[in-house]
């Protein structure tokens, strides 16, 4: 098979395996947003023979050939290294793992979510964790089987962020939560945010919130927006895009940042397969998490609790919730962004956000190299969280059953919301040195923004990887100096 031949099928099949990915994200859309509560164990074989048929395709003798043929070669497009690139990643961590692994880890998986779910609704963490067992067992099997000269987590971990290990993580880490601590015993917790907590009208937010995605450019001829217990996107095809969000919270900016949160992954997605050198391959889409959690957080905080984005978007929110009438402007930004310790992650605020991942960063850390067992997490949970946060969970639903992510097998994720933070501090750095981003938001002229997110980053997709991908807008190395530097400058006047 000579290089041109190798190539085309690379491409090919590549797009072939990318329409299965899309099946089963189909699949878990159904079961977050509308499956009945008894469809979960039939779900999770469906996921398992999907993926199982996933992986024979993906290792199709053809297909090794052409990998094989094309390793050495040079190729003028980006395009076509990335592709050679992602094969090359797909044999070093995937198909090293074995088709009867990967069904049971699909089936795990699955079976995982429902029992998360149950336990959640009984609010007890013995349901879910015979089969969290079962995850942490098959994560240190599957960390061996890819690498077995590496820790265990450093593997997981470099499956969401490439070339990243928990050394570097550490340090930076240790840093930030100490600036975080630091500015906590600063700031106001004063602040009146009771305002915020009072009745509203969840049909006028809603479509408020709506109109505030279409501003900031999501296209919903591509897209839509739908309810779930947990806020997520996923990507089911070039021109499918899904959100949702939730009006469960009792602070009403919960949904609003929410949504702006979820947004700012759909734009990414959504320009990432527009692009039509690497449309509808897996190279359209995020880099990393890391860099695809820079694109939300960057919307959710940086941008969107500004007080120049609410310059311009406050009068609309008055009008579809008519409290806020007798509420200023500088008053609402103050509550807004006013940090304390609280006990759930997805509702904190910007400042305190990084020390609930850094929570468990810690114990998935443990669990995984054996130091911490399944048994004795929630009470470990609680102990971590007192230290960590200042805050001890009153029940199971407030520690141990908050997050979905483990019961999806995702050990090695958590980290990269704060490194999304990183990213997003960096981007946006590098953003005002070509124009006033104040300015911008405060004429509601968002498409300005977005036009730089997607020259330099969403257009390129996976074409670079994350360290490359920074590298060439920044012209640095991922560091948490730009994020201090942020969070001093504006908690310093909050």
């Amino acid at each position: 098979m000579d290089k041109t031949q190798a190539l085309s099928l690379l491409w090919e099949r590549n797009i072939r395996l990318n329409k299965l990915t899309h099946i089963e994200a189909l699949i878990e859309w159904d079961r977050e947003t509308g499956a009945p509560e008894k469809s979960g164990e039939e779900q999770a074989e469906m996921l398992e023979l999907l993926t199982t048929y996933y992986y024979q395709e993906a290792c199709d003798p053809m297909i090794q050939e052409a990998v094989k043929s094309v390793e050495e070669a040079d190729f003028e497009r980006s395009e076509d290294k990335a592709m050679v690139r992602f094969w090359k990643e797909y044999y070093k961590t995937e198909a090293v793992l074995g088709k009867e692994f990967v069904a049971k880890w699909a089936l795990s998986v699955g079976l995982a979510e429902s029992k998360w779910l149950e336990a959640r609704k009984a609010n007890d963490f013995a349901i879910f964790e015979p089969y969290l067992e079962t995850l942490v067992s098959l994560a240190r099997e599957k960390a061996r089987i890819i690498d077995s000269t590496k820790p265990a987590y450093d593997v997981l971990l470099s499956l969401f962020e490439p070339d990243m290990s928990t050394a570097k993580i550490d340090s930076l880490f240790f840093k930030l939560a100490e600036v975080i601590h630091q500015l906590l015993e600063k700031v106001d917790a004063k602040i009146d945010d009771s305002f915020l907590t009072e009745d509203y009208d969840k049909k006028a937010l809603h479509e408020f919130c709506i109109k505030v995605t279409e501003q900031m450019g999501f296209d919903s001829k591509r897209g839509i927006i739908d309810l779930s217990a947990h806020p997520f996107t996923t990507t089911l095809g070039v021109d499918d895009v899904r959100v949702t969000t939730r009006y469960t919270d009792k602070s009403l900016i919960d949904p609003i940042a929410s949504l702006v949160h979820e947004t700012g992954h759909a734009l990414y997605d959504q320009n990432a397969s527009l692009n039509p050198a690497i449309r509808g391959t897996t190279l359209a889409q995020g880099v990393s998490m890391g860099v695809h959690e820079s694109q939300s957080r960057l919307w959710e905080n940086f941008l969107a609790k500004s007080k120049a984005f609410w310059s311009y978007e406050y009068p609309s929110l008055q009008s579809a919730i008519p409290s806020l009438k007798e509420v200023s402007l500088e008053q609402f930004y103050q509550a807004i962004n006013k940090a304390q310790i609280s006990p759930i992650r997805v509702n904190a605020d910007e400042l305190t956000y990084s020390l609930h991942v850094i929570l468990r960063y810690e114990l998935e850390k443990k669990l995984i190299g054996g130091e911490l067992e399944v048994k004795d997490l929630p009470k470990a949970w609680n102990q971590m969280s007192t230290f960590v946060l200042g805050y001890r969970p009153k029940d199971d639903l407030e520690g141990v059953l908050q997050d979905c992510h483990w019961a999806g097998g995702t050990f090695g994720y958590f980290p990269t919301y704060v490194l999304g933070n990183f990213y997003a501090a960096m981007f946006l750095e590098e953003m005002k040195k070509s124009f006033d981003v104040d300015k911008a938001l405060s004429e509601g002229n968002f498409k300005l923004i977005t036009d730089w997110q997607n020259e330099h980053i969403w257009a390129k997709g996976c074409i670079y990887k994350p360290s490359e991908l920074l590298r060439k807008c920044t012209g640095k190395e991922l560091g948490v100096n730009a994020f201090c530097e942020y969070l001093v400058s504006k908690y310093s006047k909050v």
